[in-house]
């Protein structure tokens, strides 16, 4: 099977969450993507929001807080 990258968007509303809250995972370092371009755009591996689906405490209320996923 071939590596699936998602878009923030697509990975975010797999995870039910912001878009905004996926970058912040990001910025903290708890959550990997891959940086694409000069305009910094982000794509997610699909095995990575496998894990943090799988992850209990993530924020699955699709609240823009700072909460994240336990590490």
């Amino acid at each position: 099977m071939k590596n699936q990258i998602l878009t923030t968007k697509e990975a975010a509303t797999l995870l039910r969450v912001s878009p905004l809250t996926l970058w912040k995972w990001h910025r903290k370092g708890l959550a990997h993507a891959v940086q694409i371009g000069v305009g910094g755009k982000l794509r997610w591996p699909k095995h990575e929001v496998e894990r943090l689906l799988g992850n209990p405490g993530n924020n699955r209320k699709g609240r823009d807080d700072s909460n994240t996923p336990a590490t």
